[in-house]
């Protein structure tokens, strides 16, 4: 995904500085990566996308495919994987980046810039009302400074891994920012429906 990524900003950086010749030779690039993630990134067993290429198991990770513009939120797929993340990934607040023995030794901590992801993703999904929970419930898990590690042990709430971690409070603040968004957005629609309401009944 991040292939295409960086194809896709490298193209509308192309086109910004006049170097179309480059986005003719890119697209192409572009689109049969985008179709081998869709077709082989998808598992019709778990009806989500997947850690590797004909893969079965769930990688929290996937929550950025909406986030940085490679399907939208609302896409059945897109939807779908959020749901089985949630169901198998999941711990309250909190999500596991994966389910699966990595190598590493000891007991892997639940990625807090996952939950802030999640976030993101419910805000996508018009589900404001979760996506404001699950941040409140988020902002408890900070330190007395406000702060917050890679990961957090979802029995216990210890910080561990990295601290602090920037990874994460980018999460947060481009959650936040979202969220706030989607929330001014909704307000003036209401309003502006409940004026266009009056002036029809007059």
């Amino acid at each position: 995904m991040w292939c295409y990524v960086a194809l896709d900003r490298a193209m509308k950086m192309a086109r910004e500085l006049g170097y179309d010749e480059d986005c003719q030779r890119w697209e192409p690039v572009r689109k049969k990566i985008k179709s081998r993630i869709l077709s082989d990134g998808w598992s019709e067993k778990k009806k989500a996308f997947t850690m590797v290429l004909g893969g079965e198991e769930l990688d929290a990770a996937n929550l950025l495919m909406p986030l940085v513009g490679f399907l939208r939120a609302r896409d059945p797929k897109m939807t779908s994987t959020i749901e089985r993340i949630t169901e198998e990934l999941s711990k309250d607040d909190l999500l596991y980046r994966y389910n699966v023995d990595d190598g590493q030794p000891g007991k892997e901590g639940t990625f807090t810039v996952c939950s802030f992801w999640m976030v993101d993703c419910l805000t996508r999904l018009g589900k404001l009302r979760e996506a404001d929970e699950l941040l409140h419930q988020l902002t408890k898990r900070s330190n007395h400074l406000g702060l917050y590690s890679e990961e957090i042990d979802p029995e216990t709430g210890e910080a561990l891994g990295n601290f602090p971690q920037a990874y994460t409070h980018m999460g947060l603040i481009t959650a936040s920012v979202h969220l706030e968004e989607a929330r001014r957005k909704t307000a003036f629609m209401r309003h502006a429906k409940a004026i266009s309401n009056k002036i029809g009944g007059r």
